[in-house]
C-alpha cells in the first residue's frame, strides 16, 4: 500500500499541520538572521540594526496572530 508506514503511531490533524507551518514561518527568519550574524568571512555590523528591526516586525506580526499559542510565543520572544 503506497503511503503507509507501520512505524507511525498517530497522524497529525490538519490543524496541527497548519500550526506547525505557522511556527516554521515565525522561526525561519530567526534561523536565517542568526546564520547571517555568525558569518566570519564578511562584516555584519553594518546590517545589524536592519536585521534586529526585521525581527521586531516579525514579532509584532505574530503578536497580533489568530492562534493564541503562537501569539503567546511571539509575546514571550519579544520581551
Amino acid at each position: 500500500m503506497k503511503g503507509f508506514d507501520i512505524n507511525y503511531k498517530s497522524l497529525l490533524l490538519d490543524e496541527e499541520w497548519d500550526r506547525g507551518e505557522k511556527i516554521c514561518d515565525l522561526l525561519k527568519p530567526f534561523s536565517v538572521i542568526t546564520t547571517y550574524f555568525s558569518g566570519s568571512k564578511y562584516l555584519t555590523s553594518n546590517v545589524y540594526f536592519t536585521q534586529v528591526w526585521r525581527i521586531e516586525l516579525i514579532l509584532k506580526k505574530y503578536v497580533a496572530f489568530s492562534d493564541d499559542d503562537i501569539e503567546l510565543m511571539a509575546m514571550e520572544m519579544n520581551i
